[in-house]
């Protein structure tokens, strides 16, 4: 008798701790399956409107350009173009913060003329946090693609680990009607992005 009632008392025990890491494990990803990562509010100075690259600005200033250049959700790049520069609107260098903490960055590097180019892409969004001028990044996408043109055995499409990235930030105004941003990533590198005003 004793021993049923103890298997019985195990068997619901565990049954309930099984049950526990179940829901604890749900509680770690939202419903597309993304695990939820820290978020902070984020302050007017850098949040809104995309900030892209000078040659972006260079080549369109009223900058017709976008960062999102993967869909996590399929697996696609580039809105399923055949490539990047045939993408409407076009890929841009650059990043993206919204007021509740989410943030979207595109960098790449490319080489080549007209239509022969190879290229390598980095796709990154997630959340954030702020303390000042101090960003955490938390991604729960990073994504990376390269393609090259003189010997296509080289190519790849992977994921990057997704570890936080602390980054300072710095912006100034123009009177010319632009703002910028300096960026300055864990390596101590530092990117300028640009937007209107």
């Amino acid at each position: 008798m004793r021993l049923k009632l103890l298997r019985s008392i195990t068997g619901t025990g565990l049954a309930t701790i099984l049950l526990s890491m179940n829901i604890a494990c749900k509680k770690s990803k939202d419903n597309n399956d993304t695990p939820i990562t820290p978020r902070t509010n984020i302050t007017t100075d850098i949040a809104g409107d995309s900030w892209f690259g000078l040659d972006e600005v260079n080549m369109d200033n009223e900058l017709h350009y976008t960062l999102t250049v993967y869909n996590p959700t399929t697996g696609i790049w580039f809105n399923n173009a055949p490539d990047p520069w045939d993408m409407v609107p076009r890929p841009g260098n650059g990043i993206r913060f919204s007021a509740n903490g989410d943030f979207e960055i595109c960098r790449f590097t490319n080489s080549g003329m007209g239509g022969l180019k190879s290229y390598a892409f980095f796709y990154m969004k997630g959340t954030a946090e702020q303390k000042g001028n101090d960003i955490t990044l938390h991604p729960t996408v990073y994504r990376n693609t390269y393609k090259s043109v003189s010997d296509p055995s080289l190519d790849y499409d992977k994921d990057l680990p997704r570890n936080a990235t602390k980054i300072k930030y710095a912006t100034n105004r123009y009177t010319n009607g632009w703002d910028h941003v300096d960026i300055t990533w864990e390596d101590n590198t530092v990117s300028r992005y640009y937007r209107r005003y």
